[in-house]
């Protein structure tokens, strides 16, 4: 299994661009079995060592929960990250931590708390290019989803316009 870095590095350095990228990554790594695994190798590494989360298996975890298509499955992901940058033992893990929350925060569609993140990032580790992509890519579905916002409320205000109008014409005849 790669390490979170070369995850990261696949995704800043990939030619199709950070966001085909990122979603190559959902499909091989999220597969349910895959999360299964390491639940399992989670539990039973907690059982060795008295209830303590071990930071490897459980950032393993979180990364392939982060990239799973299932809501469950990234919402956990934002959970046990959270946890793990509670207990972070080191900057890089509280780093790994934070971007790995982004993406999952970013299939959540949690634009804003994800861009946070991303800026959080962005302040301890400024040479972090997969964490600067990501947040282009956040701002990028923030713009898209303030567009069809924008569409819709435009086609709301024309069909009222619309009806109070016919309502409007209505009314005279009477």
């Amino acid at each position: 299994m790669k390490t979170p870095s070369e995850i990261e590095l696949e995704l800043a350095g990939s030619p199709l661009g950070f966001a085909a990228a990122l979603e190559q990554l959902r499909d091989h790594w999220s597969a349910p079995s895959r999360i299964a695994e390491l639940q399992s190798d989670l539990q039973a590494e907690r059982d060795i060592v008295n209830s303590k989360t071990l930071p490897a298996v459980a950032l393993s975890l979180g990364i392939c929960c982060a990239l799973s298509r299932r809501r469950e499955d990234n919402q956990a992901a934002v959970l046990l990250l959270q946890d793990l940058i509670d207990d972070a033992v080191s900057a890089s893990l509280t780093s790994d931590c934070l971007f790995w929350t982004a993406v999952a925060k970013m299939h959540l569609g949690e634009y804003r708390e994800a861009r946070v993140l991303c800026e959080r990032l962005a302040m301890r580790d400024p040479e972090r290019k997969a964490a600067l992509e990501l947040h282009a890519c956040v701002r990028q579905r923030v713009m898209a989803e303030g567009r069809v916002g924008l569409a819709v409320a435009s086609a709301i205000m024309i069909g009222v316009t619309l009806v109070m109008g016919a309502l409007m014409r209505r009314r005279e005849y009477y």
